[in-house]
């Protein structure tokens, strides 16, 4: 996995959930950046350095032949 560069900003191969709660809050909590009830009630548990998501460069395009029309 690696990041890459959208209008030139890096944007990282991994998010954390402390990204994900700080996304929400920064977009006020408004659909579809807003977070379940529950998510916000155990906030606290949470690790908020534990990966939440990744990007990847992998070529995803294709499938088998049998998939192509």
């Amino acid at each position: 996995m690696k990041g890459y560069e959208e209008n030139g900003a890096p944007v990282p191969a991994l998010t954390t959930f402390a990204g994900l709660y700080e996304h929400a809050k920064e977009m006020n909590n408004r659909p579809p950046f807003d977070l379940p009830p529950l998510w916000e009630k155990r906030k606290s548990h949470l690790d908020m350095n534990t990966p939440f998501n990744f990007v990847s460069t992998c070529d995803i395009i294709g499938g088998t032949p049998a998939a192509r029309w």
